[in-house]
């Protein structure tokens, strides 16, 4: 694969003015993440993402010249969503109890789930991909260093032992059962409770602190 790194990738694709074509990068995009599921990068050919998301392959190279390109756009487009959903769970976190928190932070898991799995899956095949991973960590502590002090007095570092134990059980969550259609019965009720009561005892079972 090509060395070059993934935003200098990210800007050889087009990027479509007209809601038409906004959608029809949504539609490519939908069917890469599919198949990357499925297969690994090698297997997976232009041809094939093209006929899944019923583009012309002349349309699909227009916005995508080549498969290193489109790939670096899906690992953009997942870093984004995960920082836009953790922006929006930080600035709803005054207002929710432990519980309401945990259901969130549980759903935003569950809703990029599929997503996830494709990214990490590809997520090495830029030369930089210890800078990606580490940006997408520390965006994710941040985050979490936010919601937890919004339980307790104390204002926490994204490097504090809470934020990091926070952090590990959010990537053990999403990780120990990669397929949602496989998850145990009960696996989410006890992945949220687990949370609302650790968040919970850090309020002393108050409500979230203002």
């Amino acid at each position: 694969m090509s060395s070059q790194n993934t935003n200098a990738l990210v800007a050889e694709a087009l990027l479509p003015k007209r809601q038409r074509g906004r959608d029809r990068v949504d539609a490519i995009l939908a069917a890469a993440i599919a198949l990357f599921a499925e297969k690994d990068y090698e297997a997976v050919t232009m041809t094939e993402i093209a006929a899944q998301s019923s583009t012309a392959i002349g349309s699909l190279y227009r916005f995508f010249p080549t498969k290193d390109v489109l790939v670096a756009a899906l690992l953009e487009r997942y870093g984004a969503t995960l920082s836009e959903s953790l922006a929006e769970i930080v600035a709803r976190a005054s207002l929710l109890s432990p519980e309401a928190m945990a259901d969130a932070l549980v759903a935003m898991g569950d809703s990029l789930r599929p997503q996830r799995t494709v990214t990490l899956k590809l997520i090495d095949f830029p030369n930089d991909s210890m800078i990606r991973r580490q940006q997408m960590r520390d965006t994710f502590k941040d985050a979490l260093a936010r919601i937890l002090s919004r339980y307790h007095d104390k204002t926490y570092a994204t490097d504090d032992g809470a934020v990091l134990l926070m952090l590990g059980v959010m990537k053990s969550i999403w990780s120990f059962v990669p397929e949602t259609d496989g998850q145990p019965q009960g696996f989410g009720q006890e992945a949220r409770r687990m949370i609302a009561l650790y968040l919970a005892d850090l309020g002393d079972g108050a409500a979230p602190r203002l």
